[in-house]
């Protein structure tokens, strides 16, 4: 929660105000309130697309626990280029082309059973 926090108090009192918040804030901090919204709104499903590619490794792993702790409910698709990402799933799904069409492959992930991201 200290990623939260840090970010927002050099906006405290001046978040609600009509501004290019892209222009202002950076990616990180982007996508740091993005999880913000995600705690806030606890959807059944979270569908995400490089949603931790700003942050540096411990930044992304803080935020990607978030669904082992206060998001356990939540089912998560995601698609990333980090190689680091296939340790945050169970199951990971690859889409491959071939001269006869695309096909969908299942891999085992390659993390252990420690507690490092959600358990999908």
């Amino acid at each position: 929660m200290r990623a939260f926090s840090s970010a927002l108090h050099r906006y405290r009192g001046g978040i609600d105000e009509d501004a290019q918040w892209h222009e202002i804030i950076s990616g990180g901090e982007q996508q740091r309130l993005g999880f913000a919204r995600l705690l806030l709104h606890r959807p059944d499903w979270v569908l995400m697309d490089g949603a931790t590619s700003e942050l540096d490794e411990a930044a992304e792993l803080d935020m990607m626990s978030l669904f082992n702790r206060e998001l356990a409910g939540v089912s998560l698709l995601s698609t990333g280029a980090r190689p680091n990402i296939v340790l945050f799933y169970d199951r990971i799904l690859t889409l491959s082309r071939s001269s006869s069409g695309v096909h969908l492959g299942e891999s085992a992930p390659l993390r252990g059973d420690d507690d490092r991201g959600p358990r999908r």
